[in-house]
């Protein structure tokens, strides 16, 4: 197909296509960004996500961390060898023991010490403990309790 340079129409076209071909290179290329930034946004939407789940798990994690534990043992001086093994804790402790493998030889005048006990939070059990020629009363006993079998050391005070 010959043009005629005297066909005003057919030039129009030809520029028309020109300037739609134009168009549609400008608007593939701005897709291409556009794309690209949505991709961009997406990661970043992500990492985003990532970093808001740790802090949240961090946060959460500091609050149990700031809450007093359910049982916290202590003994506490009453007069000259007698002491109250209590629990500064949020729940009752159960089967609460002092192992006794640690006192022998020591002299007990009056309350034993708690074995097999229930005590409430903000609660304590008296007992005494008194050194004879051979032993001196020790600067911790070890108590166990429900829920926590392994001995777990508790100091006395002096």
């Amino acid at each position: 197909m010959a043009i005629d340079w005297s066909d005003v129409p057919a030039w129009a076209a030809l520029a028309l296509s020109a300037g739609s071909f134009g168009i549609a290179t400008w608007a593939a290329v701005e897709s291409r960004k556009s794309r690209k930034a949505t991709q961009d946004s997406a990661e970043a939407a992500k990492r985003s996500a990532v970093a808001a789940e740790r802090s949240h798990e961090l946060t959460e994690q500091q609050y149990r961390d700031s809450l007093p534990p359910p049982v916290k043992l202590v003994v506490l001086a009453l007069k000259k060898n007698r002491y109250q093994l209590a629990n500064h804790g949020t729940e009752t402790a159960t089967g609460v023991t002092v192992d006794r493998n640690q006192l022998e030889g020591l002299l007990v005048l009056g309350d034993e010490p708690p074995e097999n006990a229930t005590i409430r939070p903000d609660c304590a059990q008296a007992f005494s403990l008194a050194p004879d020629f051979d032993h001196q009363v020790p600067n911790e006993v070890w108590v166990t309790w429900d829920g926590h079998p392994e001995p777990q050391a508790v100091p006395l005070p002096q």
